[in-house]
């Protein structure tokens, strides 16, 4: 570390006194050399513009400090703009005859441009700009000074405890206990000191199957399933060209298996990636040491190669100028939602070994911190209902992430932008959380959360003032006493005033699994991300609580009128407008509506004769039999009956799987007008439309590869030296991906009720 500084980090003691002298001396240093510098030649520059492609250009003063660039407006209404340095990924320069124009390319995809007077002044900002914006020692930035000034009512650094979910573990099974083999970090430095084993494998045997596996991963529990099958994740095997064994790695793996006693090992890497480092010393498991265990691969990808689809998709969302076919085909060549479907694949295979056939599954590719991460995580999200809630899904991020050892050192730091370009970079927790972004998109009534705190963590990985992504392993965080001289970006998060910025306001629990549909045509643009200056953060979020507020007075006046009014036709109720749904609207047909009473007492039939002759025919649900395609899920202009919204983008195999957050589910607004068209009615509606069990059909597309059977019998092809390999690769590049229409802006209630989500 400290390598700008000309200072060795291996010749650094360990002793606390050593080690604060280190950071103090550090800082003193980098003062001191920015003082004499770079910043006494323009610490402040006045009549700067400043523009980000959202707002309006600002004028002001523009002032250089530590850590941040500060634009202080001329006009006191638009606030101060703060710019980190870690946050810039390149600085652009144009510099003219009496000014220049910086643009500022940072790492959250935003681009800023400020016009500085002077060409000297604009050349030292931006010199200014990329030397402090280059520091990769964590000690010197900002997180290690940043001191918080809001309100907080919990430790963010206590979310997640081990030994919290230990115990949650113990409540559902004795099969597992508490290790500290990992101590001191010297069996694995990349794991925690404290891991989750099986009960009857000792603390010998696990050193010795880490020393089997690349960089010490062993396989570790991830997720404990109900029904006893479990997610395992660890780094390859050392098998090498010789064949190389390991029986206390094997005994390991067979004590994780569930009650089924058999289970799956999901290799994330091609079959030719697999064989190539069987010949450098790593490779896979044998079927032959590991006969329980049956294995398949699915190839998402080096970490490296989806830096480059990063780069892609991101010169596409910037291209304004080119026609929407060209975009499309950069969109497209860039491969980005290729390695997202793939991922979601894997999640999905992953969950539905656990969930339907009862098998563990081990997931794992070459060092065990990348993909197989974003694999283990989404299965979980879509397994366990809690992770999809605000601090569930905070806690699975630290568990599954910060405490399995992801490189978040390495892998950020540096964005889609920066010419200075390391074999470590890659953007996997950006893959992660755009995954996540499309499960919330197709269940958005199943998250407690909004894609704005998506989108918050990915700025907030790559440059914060928070401490939470700095370093790459835990043994570094533990030596640079994180928890205890910053703040944990959790504290923030959690805070009373910022939750509720995340909260989303169409979150309804449910405890079932979520089954998300992996086509290419179901995957979504993340438009938040990706093009920010076009679509404002919050925008969405505002026209939600919008729609929740409009919903609140519908219902409203619904009561209001059905203790007013009587029976009204359902469809003239539909053709009225939010602005016309008033009560002092629809009082002038109380004459009208008592005449048809008095005629109705006289003949009881009369209401559905006279519809059925003369008038529309009330809603009766009882009467509408279920669409059976997605196309047919729309109102019948000829009989005036109006379908219960049942989305199917997907298949199901029975009523259990049917989610509760899909685009066409609506809040109940037809309901309450159902009682109110019909209040004397005793016949509620049903909470739910059956389905067809008995046409069941996969969660995911097999054409290319099969899931192995449960059963114990195998071919003659398994009982070969080598092991049987699936391989599942498939080419995404003449897939095109579709956008759903956005949402109408129609008031009618027969809009709001069929426009998607």
């Amino acid at each position: 570390m400290l390598s700008w500084l000309g200072i060795s980090s291996d010749d650094a003691s360990n002793s606390d006194e050593e080690e604060e002298a280190r950071h103090l001396f550090a800082h003193k240093f980098l003062m001191k050399t920015m003082s004499e510098n770079e910043l006494s030649q323009t610490p402040k520059v006045e009549g700067v513009w400043c523009y980000n492609g959202q707002n309006k250009a600002i004028s002001g003063t523009l002032c250089l400090t530590g850590h941040h660039m500060i634009l202080y407006a001329d006009d006191t209404s638009s606030g101060e703009i703060w710019i980190q340095y870690m946050n810039i990924d390149a600085v652009e320069k144009r510099i003219g005859l009496d000014k220049g124009t910086l643009v500022l390319k940072c790492k959250d995809l935003q681009q800023i441009q400020l016009t500085i007077p002077g060409v000297e002044d604009a050349t030292n900002v931006a010199y200014t700009a990329e030397i402090l914006s280059s520091i990769t020692d964590p000690c010197l930035q900002f997180p290690f000074f940043y001191r918080a000034k809001f309100k907080y009512d919990e430790n963010g650094w206590d979310l997640y405890n081990i030994n919290d979910w230990y115990k949650e573990l113990q409540s559902k099974t004795d099969k597992w206990r508490l290790s500290d083999v990992n101590s001191d970090f010297g069996v694995c430095t990349s794991y925690p000191n404290q891991i989750v084993v099986p009960s009857e494998i000792d603390d010998s045997m696990i050193q010795k199957s880490a020393k089997f596996r690349q960089a010490g991963r062993f396989p570790v529990l991830c997720y404990y399933h109900k029904n006893g099958a479990s997610i395992i994740r660890s780094s390859q095997p050392l098998v090498g060209a010789n064949n190389r064994r390991c029986k206390d790695d094997e005994k390991l793996l067979n004590a994780m298996l569930g009650p089924s006693h058999r289970g799956y090992i999901l290799d994330i890497r091609s079959v030719q990636t697999a064989v190539q480092a069987k010949a450098k010393g790593g490779g896979y498991e044998s079927d032959h040491q590991y006969p329980r265990w049956k294995r398949f691969t699915m190839n998402l990808y080096s970490y490296y190669v989806q830096q480059e689809s990063l780069i892609r998709i991101v010169e596409a969302s910037n291209d304004k100028s080119g026609s929407m076919d060209r975009w499309m085909s950069k969109l497209e060549s860039s491969g980005w939602m290729g390695y997202i479907k793939r991922a979601m694949d894997a999640a999905c295979l992953v969950a539905q070994c656990v969930d339907r056939e009862e098998w563990s599954v081990l997931v794992h590719g070459a060092e065990g911190f990348d993909s197989t991460l974003t694999v283990t995580s989404l299965a979980q999200i879509i397994l366990d209902s809690e992770c999809r809630t605000i601090r569930g899904f905070l806690a699975l991020i630290d568990r599954e992430w910060i405490y399995a050892g992801h490189p978040f050192a390495d892998r950020s730091a540096h964005g889609p932008y920066s010419s200075n370009k390391q074999r470590g970079e890659s953007p996997v927790f950006s893959i992660f959380l755009e995954c996540v972004f499309q499960l919330l998109h197709q269940f958005p009534l199943s998250f407690e959360f909004t894609s704005t705190l998506l989108v918050d963590l990915r700025m907030h990985s790559y440059s914060s003032q928070f401490g939470t992504f700095l370093f790459n392993h835990m043994r570094d965080r533990v030596r640079g006493k994180l928890h205890q001289k910053t703040i944990s970006l959790w504290t923030y998060i959690l805070s009373p005033a910022i939750f509720p910025k995340y909260i989303n306001p169409l979150y309804k629990r449910r405890n079932d699994n979520i089954w998300p549909s992996v086509a290419p045509q179901s995957l979504e643009f993340w438009e938040e991300l990706f093009t920010p200056w076009s679509t404002p953060r919050n925008e969405a979020l505002e026209r939600v609580k919008s729609l929740e507020a409009e919903h609140i007075e519908l219902e409203y006046l619904t009561a209001k009128l059905a203790k007013r009014v009587g029976n009204v036709p359902i469809n003239e109720i539909q053709n009225l407008t939010i602005g016309q749904m008033d009560v002092k609207k629809v009082s002038n047909r109380k004459s009208a509506m008592k005449n048809e009473k008095l005629n109705k007492k006289k003949n009881e039939n009369f209401v559905n004769e006279n519809a059925a002759m003369n008038g529309p025919k009330l809603l009766d649900f009882t009467e509408f039999p279920r669409p059976e395609k997605f196309e047919d899920l729309v109102s019948d202009e000829k009989s005036n009956n109006y379908y219960m919204p049942i989305d199917a983008p997907q298949h199901f195999s029975n009523d259990t799987d049917i989610p509760n957050g899909l685009p066409l589910q609506r809040p109940n607004l037809l309901d309450n007008l159902a009682a109110f068209v019909n209040p004397s009615s005793s016949q509620e509606l049903p909470e739910k439309v059956e389905t067809n069990s008995s046409k069941e059909s996969p969660l995911i597309d097999f054409d290319h590869f099969s899931v192995p059977n449960s059963d114990n019998s195998t071919d003659s092809a398994q009982q070969s030296s080598e092991p049987s390999l699936i391989n599942i690769d498939e080419d995404f590049s003449n897939e095109k991906i579709e956008t759903d229409p956005n949402l109408s802006n129609s008031n009618s209630l027969n809009d709001l009720y069929e426009s998607p989500i």
